[in-house]
């Protein structure tokens, strides 16, 4: 099991065309910083003539998944992985809850503190498998849709 979800989008050999990389520079935002802001583009992010790293532009969910093509690591590949700022969000989510844990368990004393650790290692599954979970897999989806309509390209 992965901390954090990624996912390998396969695309056919026919996306290094310059055409696909200037249809998709006309439908990015151009940011430096991967932030979600209100704009009438699909997508956020660096595109250049041969690679690109994006966020889909759909407030609230898109900056969940960011999406990578670099020819140089795989020429038949996008990847998709977790946006660093919920990846350092779900740490820091884990390193308080866990003092938090091991500060009760030395308070009240260990036969008594073992039992917090049910509700704990509950609320991790539930935050790791249904928000970051759910949230990258529709944020996935989205970014899948939308390059599809630029580009057609993306195979499955």
């Amino acid at each position: 099991m992965k901390l954090f979800p990624i996912k390998k989008i396969a695309i056919n050999s026919q996306f290094e065309n310059s055409d696909n990389f200037t249809k998709l520079k006309a439908s990015t935002e151009h940011s430096d910083k991967l932030i979600t802001t209100s704009t009438d583009k699909l997508f956020i992010g660096q595109v250049t003539d041969t690679n690109f790293k994006l966020i889909s532009s759909k407030i609230g969910i898109g900056a969940f998944a960011v999406f990578q093509f670099d020819p140089k690591e795989n020429k038949n590949e996008i990847n998709v992985t977790l946006n660093k700022a919920f990846k350092i969000l779900f740490i820091v989510f884990l390193s308080l809850s866990s003092v938090g844990v091991v500060i009760s368990i030395i308070q009240i004393g260990i036969p008594k503190g073992i039992v917090l650790l049910i509700p704990f290692l509950i609320s991790l599954l539930m935050f790791r498998f249904v928000l970051i979970g759910i949230g990258f897999k529709i944020s996935t989806n989205l970014g899948k849709k939308a390059l599809s309509e630029i580009l057609g390209l993306v195979n499955n």
